[in-house]
């Protein structure tokens, strides 16, 4: 994530910078309301007064764009993400008194074009309204650009937290977490259809919630990942088979998704890897199920279920998922109490 002051980056900056495939191998750090490693510290620096608030009449030129315009009620204090749509920001609200993550969009909106990215997003995220998923506080549309405030989660994302390793027991608790939040999602009628650690966001005591809804669709139309362009939405290293090969998808295409993180937080490593976001993704669709390493082997059953290359062979429900997570995780050994033995 770029934590940095958002001089030189404008949501109406050039969205030509990122082309198909870079934009399927970056992961978009925290594109809704991410305030992970570097940019919590940042933002607890800007609370304090200690780092440089971007507001007043030249804001606009400090953030690259002639035509750019601020979005009113909102002091933009940091960027703390980018995707390769819009830009986030820690900003201020001044009807609410406190900090909210502020999603802006990259390019302007297109009136014919129907609804917009970060209004499907808006729609996708009113629809659920649960503590498992990020709270949405306003949508608007300002200067051309879309906006999306949301809540502030400066705890982090669970990519930060798998980089700095995770014990087994801690892996499991996640794991049933986010069925539990995908839980909540699919019988909202959604799939999220982009589900990877750095779109899980954590709260006191490892709570989660779900961010980035802006790839969800309904559970009865939820299609293709890649577009008429040929532009591949979506991270590869967390697609089901079904969605790379553009089927209809349902709820078992995001337990896929978590199967690649429930492997990706037991080993530190993504099941899969190639030299391009096609070689990934031809793994997804053929490539032989991973295996994991000797030690995690009371893990396999289920990582098995979930990446399954037949979503009819996959675990079928999320409260499934919890049972084998929860029950996993008491049996498993806590490397803390290990070291201290």
């Amino acid at each position: 994530m770029d934590a940095s002051p958002a001089a030189g980056a404008s949501p109406a900056g050039d969205a030509a910078r990122a082309n198909g495939e870079a934009a399927a191998n970056a992961a978009p750090a925290a594109a809704a309301a991410s305030g992970a490693g570097a940019a919590a510290d940042a933002a607890a620096a800007a609370d304090s007064g200690s780092a440089e608030v971007l507001q007043g009449p030249g804001v606009a030129a400090l953030l690259a764009g002639a035509d750019a315009e601020l979005i009113p009620g909102y002091t933009l204090r940091l960027k703390i993400g980018e995707s390769e749509k819009a830009v986030v920001y820690l900003a201020a609200s001044a009807r609410r008194g406190y900090n909210v993550a502020l999603k802006v969009s990259k390019s302007l909106r297109d009136e014919a074009a129907g609804r917009q990215f970060l209004e499907r997003e808006y729609t996708a995220i009113m629809a659920v309204r649960s503590p498992l998923v990020v709270e949405i506080y306003d949508y608007g549309v300002s200067g051309g650009f879309e906006y999306l405030a949301m809540e502030y989660l400066p705890r982090g994302d669970l990519k930060t937290r798998i980089q700095r390793g995770l014990s087994e027991r801690q892996a499991m608790h996640f794991v049933a977490k986010i069925a539990a939040a995908l839980q909540v999602v699919h019988a909202a009628g959604l799939v999220h259809r982009d589900l990877k650690p750095p779109n899980v966001m954590l709260r006191e005591n490892d709570a989660v919630a779900l961010i980035d809804f802006g790839l969800a669709r309904s559970l009865d139309g939820a299609t293709s990942a890649i577009t008429r362009t040929g532009v591949l939405h979506g991270s590869p290293y967390y697609m089901s088979p079904e969605q790379a090969l553009g089927e209809v998808l349902d709820a078992r295409s995001d337990f896929y998704s978590l199967g690649v993180m429930c492997y990706e937080m037991l080993t530190g490593e993504k099941p899969y890897s190639g030299d391009s976001a096609m070689e990934v993704l031809q793994q997804h669709v053929s490539g032989p199920l991973p295996m994991l390493p000797p030690e995690f082997a009371r893990y396999q059953t289920l990582v098995t279920r979930l990446l399954a290359k037949s979503r009819d062979d996959r675990i079928g429900t999320a409260a499934e998922i919890i049972a084998a997570a929860t029950a996993l995780r008491e049996g498993a050994v806590d490397e803390r109490e290990t070291s201290a033995a």
